[in-house]
């Protein structure tokens, strides 16, 4: 697995996506964007003066779904075929085979740079590829599919005793409404069209996905002890639901 270009020339210098080896956006070349897609692209970034953050569509605060996921070393070694199958032939959308999301490899020192105080849970130290999977269209359940399949794929090789989620997903790139997977089952994803009070009372927290169980009940006694009143507050941080 490895990292490519998928725009070229200077729209390279904004958008780097991630691809595999068996994929036409790897065998050499930077792919060639059709005047259209260039266009659309340049609509999003190169109307935003530089310096500034990217206007995506206007005076809105609308972001699009995603979900982003820690895969572990074992399941590249346990179940290569499926891996390079979901890489190289895996439609996330019609049209859309092959995966063009957005993914960072990791270093083995992931497994041990810590002062013994961080964080991180098994599902990052243990990770090779971090991944994201970003809604492409209406296609709820299709999306909710996939998720649900990459999340069974990587449990069976973090799982403990089915009691304490082990803690997987990856801050930075969860957008929109995410939450989930049900309470009832680590390996189905939240659904996306249920209201915001029942996805609280079916749906795991975002913390506990990101953190696990333990460690993310430690993070919030020691929030209350240190900030009671949340007087510091972040977007999924500890405290903030």
């Amino acid at each position: 697995i490895t990292s490519c270009k998928f725009f070229g020339g200077s729209f390279g210098r904004h958008r780097v996506v991630g691809s595999v080896a068996v994929t036409p956006h790897c065998e050499g070349e930077d792919l060639v964007v059709s005047p259209s897609e260039l266009e659309g692209a340049e609509q999003n970034y190169f109307t935003t003066p530089m310096g500034h953050l990217v206007d995506y569509g206007g005076l809105n605060t609308y972001t699009g779904y995603a979900w982003s996921a820690m895969i572990p070393v074992a399941a590249f070694q346990n179940e290569k075929d499926y891996w390079v199958d979901f890489f190289a032939t895996k439609e996330i959308a019609p049209g859309q085979k092959g995966v063009t999301w957005s993914h960072h490899c990791l270093g083995g020192n992931v497994a041990i740079s810590s002062d013994g105080m961080t964080p991180q849970p098994r599902g990052y130290r243990e990770a090779a590829v971090q991944i994201v999977l970003a809604l492409p269209d209406t296609n709820y359940t299709g999306y909710e599919d996939m998720i649900s399949e990459v999340q069974e794929h990587v449990l069976k090789y973090l799982q403990t005793d089915g009691k304490e989620f082990p803690g997987f997903t990856e801050l930075n790139h969860q957008s929109g409404w995410y939450a989930g997977p049900l309470k009832e089952d680590w390996n189905k994803a939240c659904p996306l069209e249920i209201e915001e009070d029942e996805r609280r009372e079916r749906c795991m927290p975002v913390q506990e996905t990101l953190f696990g169980t333990r460690n993310w009940k430690r993070l919030e006694d020691i929030k209350s002890r240190f900030d009671p009143l949340n007087l510091f507050s972040v977007r999924l941080g500890i405290g903030n639901t």
